[in-house]
C-alpha cells in the first residue's frame, strides 16, 4: 500500500536545509547519491536522481517544489524550520545577528510561520537604530525565546533527514 502519510517528507526537509544555507550543493548531492544507490528509478523517486544533477540552488528548489506537492508534511511550518537553521548558523558564527533577522524576515514575508515579517524587521530596526540593543537583556531574551525552540526543532528534523534511507522514500 503506497500512502503519502507513510513516507518521510524528505523533499520538504531538504528544501529547508538548502534554502537556509545549512546544506550546500555538495551536501545535497552527497545525500542524494547515498539515497539513489538503494532506490529504484521510478516516478516517486526520480526527484532524488534529479537532485544529484541539480546545478545550483535555483535548480534544486525547482526540483523540490514539484516533489513537495506530492508529499504529506506536518509539524513546524517550513518557515520556522528555516528560521531555526538561520539561528543555528548565527550561533555558529556563520551569519551576523543582522543577517539572522533580515533573512528570517524575508522567509516570513514569503511564507507564513510563527511570526510575521514585522517581528523580525522590528528587531532589525531596533538594532540598526541602537547597536547596543543587541546586548540588552530584553533584546537577547526576545531572540533566544523565539529562536531556541525553532533551532531545536530544525536540528531534530536535520537528524531525521540525515538518518533517512531509500526505504523512507519508497515505503
Amino acid at each position: 500500500m503506497d500512502r503519502r502519510e507513510d513516507k518521510l517528507p524528505l523533499a520538504h526537509w531538504l528544501y529547508a536545509l538548502a534554502y537556509s544555507g545549512m546544506y550546500k550543493e555538495n551536501d545535497w548531492q552527497q545525500w542524494a547519491v547515498l539515497i539513489a544507490e538503494d532506490a529504484p528509478l521510478r516516478g516517486d523517486t526520480e526527484w532524488v536522481f534529479d537532485t544529484v544533477l541539480a546545478g545550483g540552488l535555483p535548480d534544486l528548489l525547482a526540483i523540490l517544489a514539484e516533489r513537495m506537492q506530492a508529499e504529506y508534511y506536518s509539524g513546524y511550518p517550513l518557515t520556522d524550520i528555516i528560521c531555526g537553521y538561520y539561528y543555528h548558523r548565527y550561533r555558529q558564527g556563520e551569519i551576523s545577528l543582522r543577517e539572522l533577522l533580515d533573512k528570517s524576515g524575508e522567509a516570513a514575508d514569503s511564507a507564513g510561520g510563527s511570526a510575521d515579517c514585522e517581528f523580525f524587521y522590528g528587531l532589525l530596526n531596533a538594532l540598526e537604530s541602537d547597536a547596543s540593543a543587541a546586548h540588552s537583556p530584553e533584546f537577547t531574551q526576545t531572540i533566544t525565546h523565539f529562536f531556541e525552540p525553532l533551532c531545536a526543532a530544525a536540528l531534530q528534523q536535520k537528524a531525521s533527514f540525515e538518518s533517512a534511507t531509500a526505504k523512507n522514500l519508497i515505503s
